[in-house]
């Protein structure tokens, strides 16, 4: 990776995986082909928005309570500062918006590889 002005801007995320740090274990965290996006702003803030690509829509509205919680679970959306690792080829998220958080700020390292801008 370059520079920081490389990385701002909004990108279309083409994969989520999750691992198991004692393990090493890799999986795709919403499918093998979720639908999100990633904002990088030159103010230090970000967002992200991702969704399996088989999302469910709900038979109505408002959702019954089953089909509320298969919505939730197919989803993560979280925002908040970030720092960049050109090292690591990473960034680090200091999440201060987040679906499930344990606590009010989470900090999240990400691992990533810049391919495709949205324009």
């Amino acid at each position: 990776m370059a520079d920081l002005k490389d990385l701002l801007g909004t990108w279309t995320m083409l994969s989520w995986k999750k691992e198991t740090v004692a393990t090493g274990e890799t999986v795709d965290g919403l499918g093998p082909d979720p639908v999100g996006y990633i904002t990088y702003g030159a103010d230090g803030r970000m967002h992200a928005i991702v969704v399996r690509r088989d999302r469910p829509a709900p038979e109505t509205l408002p959702p019954t309570d089953t089909e509320r919680l298969r919505l939730f679970d197919s989803m993560i959306a979280y925002s908040g500062t970030y720092t960049l690792d050109n090292e690591k080829s990473s960034t680090t998220s200091m999440c201060r918006g987040i679906r499930l958080s344990q606590s009010s700020t989470t900090s999240m390292c990400r691992g990533i590889r810049l391919s495709q801008r949205l324009t």
